[in-house]
């Protein structure tokens, strides 16, 4: 009897211990899977596997707390939000574990390293791209369904994110969503 309640004692303190350690935006991300009608942000992050820096603990944890921290923010705006996770490996099944070590996503790409189709959008198709992971891009845009069709107003950049420090201390701040979305 002494045992089990020592047991019991010791798991209840681990338990609020644990509680403590957890900051309050570090819940898990769920995708809404619905197609937006009307303005949208899209953010996008783009890693790698055998990148140091795309491994770093910190920046892990920081594209995990982003997730639910943006979608929150969307949330208060009412308006939608898709999180993409872009993997710069040459092998898809890299990529596709490295993402599914960062939690879920609405959408992913991989394979074709920096001939990836997101990242000819995202990063060699822009003005402010940079060939460097990992990164964090955020954008809006305008989707109108339609009978037949599904029409995507132009992408507009918000802000971007480039590098470990520029991530992690982003996320520190509570992920603030750029201004003029």
């Amino acid at each position: 009897m002494r045992l089990a309640l020592l047991a019991v004692a010791v798991l209840a303190t681990a338990a609020s211990l644990s509680a403590q350690n957890v900051p309050e935006s570090d819940t898990t991300y769920v995708p809404h899977y619905q197609l937006p009608n009307g303005r949208q942000i899209v953010v996008v992050y783009v890693g790698m596997t055998r990148c140091g820096h795309s491994r770093d603990p910190e920046v892990i944890n920081a594209v995990r707390r982003m997730k639910p921290l943006l979608a929150r923010q969307a949330d208060s705006l009412a308006v939608p939000l898709s999180v993409m996770g872009v993997a710069l490996d040459w092998k898809v099944q890299d990529g596709i574990d490295y993402l599914r070590s960062l939690g879920e996503f609405d959408e992913i790409a991989t394979g074709s390293n920096w001939g990836n189709l997101a990242a000819i959008s995202y990063i060699w198709h822009q003005p402010s791209g940079r060939s460097v992971v990992p990164q964090v891009l955020i954008y809006q845009r305008t989707v109108t369904p339609q009978q037949s069709t599904i029409a995507f107003g132009p992408e507009q950049e918000l802000a971007r994110f480039v590098g470990t420090d520029e991530i992690i201390n982003w996320v520190a701040r509570g992920a603030p969503m750029p201004q003029g979305h």
